[in-house]
């Protein structure tokens, strides 16, 4: 992922399809946490959220990164069967 720390969202490029606009924020601890919205066919399906990611900013991104891959393989892997559709998460 070609990060741009001037930038307040990343966007990385997932396996089947999938996109992920991340983004970081610190607590009142000074730690970082992120959140990482994931998107198929431009449409956002699911988020994460990451707490207590440390102090470095390209090491919270690339675990934000990493969370979000794991979670598309993941899903990627279950049958998807019967009526089970994602939410609207555009609100």
């Amino acid at each position: 992922m070609e990060l741009d720390l001037s930038s307040p969202v990343q966007e990385a490029v997932l396996s089947h399809g999938w996109v992920a606009r991340i983004g970081l924020t610190r607590s009142s601890a000074a730690q970082l946490a992120g959140w990482a919205t994931l998107s198929r066919a431009g449409r956002p399906r699911a988020r994460l959220v990451l707490s207590q990611l440390g102090n470095d900013p390209v090491h919270a991104l690339e675990q934000l990164r990493m969370r979000s891959e794991e979670w598309v393989l993941e899903w990627s892997t279950h049958a998807h069967s019967g009526d089970t559709h994602f939410g609207d998460l555009s609100q």
